[in-house]
């Protein structure tokens, strides 16, 4: 990756231009990742991506987003949402409640893990994590979205501006090399 730090700099640039833009949709978002094989954006365990996956294999009822390989060989789920979607609205000056979309996008994540759990003919698919990526940062609130995390098991809930970091990350540790 050293060797193509510039390349995967700019393939971070062009992501992040396209997060920022107020026009993007989710499939704009979708069709970067796959065509750009931008599988470590996600963290240095994965080492390749599957996009639009039809499940269970016999009567595909479902389509993931994509599906991560991890090293070990096994996968795990992502969910894409729009990176304009706003997160929470305020119910009070306490608390806050998700929107629409997050609940739909964890209900998603939630249905798939459970058709996984009960369907065990791809043997790289099992116990998967699942990824919910939505929203950014200004759309927002990381505090209530780490507390609804923290009460969910296996399943991650990012915004597109915290994968971008974690792609900025890399790069500060590749420097250190």
């Amino acid at each position: 990756m050293k060797n193509n730090k510039r390349r995967y700099e700019n393939l971070l640039l062009s992501f992040q231009q396209l997060v920022e833009n107020p026009d993007t949709y989710e499939t704009d978002i979708h069709k970067f990742i796959k065509t750009n094989k931008t599988f470590w954006f996600f963290g240095l365990e994965y080492i390749d991506l599957e996009s639009k996956v039809k499940f269970p294999p016999q009567t595909k009822e479902f389509e993931f987003d994509l599906m991560l390989k991890r090293y070990d060989n096994y996968f795990d789920l992502v969910e894409l949402k729009g990176p304009n979607t706003r997160l929470f609205s305020s119910v009070t000056t306490h608390r806050k409640k998700p929107l629409q979309k997050l609940s739909e996008a964890l209900s998603q994540v939630f249905t798939y893990m459970h058709a996984c759990e009960k369907d065990t003919t791809l043997k790289n698919l099992l116990k998967p994590k699942a990824i919910v990526i939505i929203g950014k940062e200004q759309s927002d609130d990381s505090r209530e979205r780490r507390i609804m995390s923290s009460f969910l098991s296996n399943v991650e809930i990012i915004t597109y501006s915290d994968l971008i970091q974690r792609g900025k990350k890399l790069f500060e540790y590749i420097d250190t090399l």
